[in-house]
């Protein structure tokens, strides 16, 4: 099929392969406990994802299982050492902010600034570790080294998040199908692209 029908059929194909995704995550984060299935589910998500970036023939249920099981240690010691930071840095910048002075304000926004660095680093970190599977304190590293040394992508990446739940919150309908899905495909769709750009630099 070619042609805008084409087209058509394999977004709307790929929607489908988003709405299952989203429910396997659940499904997985909840066979976990949440606690110990939450980051597990989302690796598996970004490894699945880029199996599909690569249009490679995949048994979605099968390889989201394989992936979750595969990642369980690397992806739960990463989102929880993230995890503990993140919210060390919101206590600090409620902390700061109840003071008055200039000096108090300054820290707290410097602690919403490390917060938000922080946060964009994590989310560059799944497709990260999935592309390139390093070590763990690998992954860590260049994910702030990518971070910061493209804001662009950073940037680019917290507003389409922005974007993205805006749309959620005017059509809620939009949340079971897509509310985990969906940011995961822009991120990692985004950071596919960079990624591609910095070895090809690299590579000259």
């Amino acid at each position: 099929m070619t042609g805008v029908y084409g087209r058509l059929n394999v977004i709307f194909e790929m929607l489908a392969k988003l709405a299952l995704l989203n429910l396997l995550w659940l499904v997985c984060t909840l066979a976990g406990g949440i606690l110990f299935g939450l980051f597990p589910a989302a690796a598996a998500l970004h490894e699945v994802l880029a199996r599909l970036f690569r249009k490679e023939e995949v048994q979605i249920g099968k390889a989201f299982k394989n992936a979750a099981v595969k990642n369980f240690k690397k992806a739960n010691a990463s989102g929880y050492l993230f995890t503990c930071v993140l919210f060390i840095l919101y206590v600090d910048y409620h902390f700061f902010h109840s003071f008055g002075n200039i000096g108090a304000l300054v820290l707290s926004y410097f602690s919403l600034l490390l917060f938000v660095i922080l946060f964009t680093a994590f989310l560059v970190l799944f497709p990260l570790q999935v592309r390139y599977e390093g070590s763990l304190l690998n992954s860590l590293k260049n994910s702030f080294r990518i971070t910061l040394g493209y804001p662009g992508l950073s940037l680019l990446i917290l507003i389409g998040f922005v974007l993205i739940g805006t749309a959620m919150f005017y059509i809620p309908g939009l949340m079971p199908f897509y509310l985990i899905s969906g940011p995961s495909y822009f991120c990692h769709f985004v950071c596919t692209r960079k990624f591609k750009k910095i070895e090809t630099s690299m590579e000259g």
